[in-house]
């Protein structure tokens, strides 16, 4: 399995996440966190953690519309993580 962080936990991770296997969350990234544990896996303010992470693959959970602006900020918050999923909605 590998290493990852989650990006959302909303209409797209409950949708989408099943269809996930064989990774191992080491996060859930939020912009505005109100929780502190998403499905026994801790939560951080993506700003924050992003700037000083370790680079691991991310999966983005998203609605389509808004997935390219995510993943752009993600890039820009740390150039070292190239290995992006999006797994969207409409």
């Amino acid at each position: 399995g590998q290493d990852v962080y989650y990006y959302g936990s909303g209409e797209a991770y409950k949708a989408r996440k099943p269809m996930v296997s064989a990774v191992f969350p080491q996060a859930v990234l939020l912009y505005n966190p109100t929780q502190t544990i998403v499905d026994g896996i801790p939560v951080h303010n993506a700003a924050q953690f992003l700037s000083n992470c370790h680079p691991l693959p991310v999966i983005v959970y998203a609605r389509s519309p808004y997935a390219h602006v995510i993943v752009r900020k993600i890039r820009t918050a740390n150039p070292l993580i190239t290995d992006i999923v999006t797994a969207s909605i409409l």
